[in-house]
Formats: C-alpha cells, structure tokens, sequence
C-alpha cells in the first residue's frame, strides 16, 4: 500500500461476522506479513484494561511491551481519561447499525477512536492494521462508525462460517475463556447460538449496504481448505502481496500471534499452524442439523465469491446452498 508512514493513518482491515468463525485464525494470518500488525478486537480495549484482562503475551495490558507504549502515546494525546471516554461514546455510537447522527458524541467518538489508531500504528511501524471486533450486539455498527465519523480508511473483510460448525464450538465452549460463563444446557447453548449466528449476519448484511465501499466475502471453510486461492483474493483486496505467507503455510510453518485484545484462546498458544476444525461433522446432534436445515439462513450458492471483488450485501434472499 503506498502512503506516507509519516503522516497518513493506518488502513484498517475490520474483521466482521459472528464470533466463532476463525476471526482469529484470520487476522494471525494476516499479521505475519511484514506491513500489518493484527490487534485483536480493538473494540474491547477499554474494558480489558479496566478489568485488568491478559494481553496474547500474557501481560496485563498497561505493561505489555506492545500495549503499554500505545496507551501511554494514547492518554499524552487524548487525555488521562481517554480510555474510559471512549467506551462512552462507543457504547453510544457502534451499536447503532447505521449511527448517521453527526453530534458531539459522534464527534468525540471520531476523535478518540482516530487517535488510539494513530497511536498503535506509531507503535508497531505497520501501515495496515487488522481490527477483529466482528459484530456483536454492542459492536454491530462499529465499521460505519470507523470511517463516517473516525475517517478511516477500511477494508471490511465480511468473514462466515457454517452454521453447525459454529453451533458446535458454542456447545463445546472453544472460544474466549473470559466471556464463557453460560450454564445452558448444551443443547440450548447451540440453539441459541444458531439464533445469534442468523441474526448477527442478516445485521451485517444491513451494515454492509449502508458503507460506502464494499466488503470482502469469506468464508471460513474456504480460509482452511484453498488458503492459498483465499490469500490471492485477499491480498488483491488490500493491496498486499501474501504470497510469502501462503508459502510459509504450505510448509507447514506456525505462525506467529501478534499482540491481540480478546478473541479465541487460540491466541494464548503464540504460534499457531492451520488446521480445519470439522469436529462438528462427528460431533453435532441431528437436532441441531435439522434446526440448522431450518434457519433462514445459509451460506450463499456459488457465484462470484471467488473474485477479488468486494459485495454491497444481496439485493434478495440466497437459495439454501446446503444440507447436513
């Protein structure tokens, strides 16, 4: 990407979806090329440092060698209190689809978040940072925001996964140990996990229609299957060129997790290779097949997914695509 490191600001790749997709298998594979710095879900940072929350590395966040230099840069610009005035205005602008409001706390909200980006690509050198914040409920219309009132240059990547691998991890508990406290029984815990996958993606269909630019389709299974043909598309998207990292991931090699906020436990593991997760091909009760055969959303049928181009979010509902 050609801009001035000096004085330009960080191309952000944002990383939406439902959670439980490979969000950080993603932005780990992205962070090995050497002209991006993956961060994690940048949308959680206020309420990890004040809950005292590990980073990747397994520092706190105020001393980790990454995190601590970005919040001292970050309070010196904004002020002490910074951090907490931005979950303020987050709570207040990103969970709104579309906040088209321009206000004072849309305007502070512009302000803050601009910074804090300013501030982690002063810190880590990187011209392109990776944001996985995906899209729930309180993060929903966290992409408008960033560019209608932050004016950042995004990069949405529009990252899915099939619904029944993602109800299985829900009955399974493979995701974040610090937001996993749910007693359902199993069989609800993937119910209402279907539930939240259909809606979070009809949502971000919403989101996606109402930006300014177009976001790139992923899917997970494809990530994991043909990662080289996935990394062609999403190095044309974002003008890089990942072709040293396929190679490295067609040897084999691990790669390196980069300093995230929240997101996967896979994360604590530092290095990571990729291996498709299809446990739920063994695993997942027929109930939970049926509900999905049942849900009011699937995967796409193949069309112009395979392109570099990015989608602006269907025009009219997608055929079923799949069975159990």
């Amino acid at each position: 990407m050609t801009q001035d490191h000096e004085t330009q600001g960080p191309v952000v790749v944002y990383v939406m979806g439902y959670g439980r997709s490979g969000s950080t298998l993603l932005d780990t594979i992205l962070n090995n090329h050497p002209s991006v710095t993956s961060v994690g879900e940048v949308a959680n940072l206020p309420d990890w440092v004040s809950r005292e929350h590990p980073c990747a590395c397994g520092a706190l966040l105020e001393s980790c060698t990454f995190w601590g230099p970005v919040l001292d840069r970050y309070r010196r610009a904004m002020g002490s209190e910074a951090l907490e005035e931005l979950e303020r205005c987050q709570t207040r602008v990103e969970r709104a689809p579309l906040y088209r409001r321009s206000d004072a706390v849309s305007q502070r909200y512009g302000e803050l978040t601009n910074a804090l980006f300013h501030a982690i690509r002063k810190v880590s050198g990187s011209t392109v940072i990776v944001d996985s914040s995906k899209s729930s409920r309180r993060a929903i219309g966290r992409p408008y925001a960033l560019t209608a009132h932050a004016g950042l240059d995004l990069r949405p990547i529009f990252l899915r996964r099939d619904g029944r691998g993602v109800m299985w991890s829900g009955m399974r508990g493979a995701g974040s140990p610090e937001w996993e406290s749910s007693r359902l029984p199993r069989s609800l815990i993937g119910l209402r996990t279907l539930l939240a996958w259909v809606y979070t993606n009809r949502r971000c269909e919403r989101v996606i229609r109402g930006l300014s630019h177009s976001a790139l389709p992923l899917w997970y299974e494809d990530l994991v299957s043909d990662t080289e043909a996935q990394l062609r598309r999403l190095g044309a998207f974002l003008d890089l060129d990942l072709s040293g990292v396929a190679q490295r991931i067609g040897r084999g090699e691990a790669l390196a997790v980069a300093h995230n906020v929240s997101g996967n436990r896979l994360r604590y593991q530092r290095q990571v290779r990729i291996q498709p997760d299809r446990e739920w091909e063994s695993h997942l009760p027929m109930l939970h097949r049926w509900a999905y055969r049942l849900a009011p959303y699937r995967r796409p049928a193949p069309r112009s997914e395979g392109s570099t181009e990015g989608w602006k979010g269907p025009s009219s509902r997608h055929p079923a695509g799949s069975s159990s």
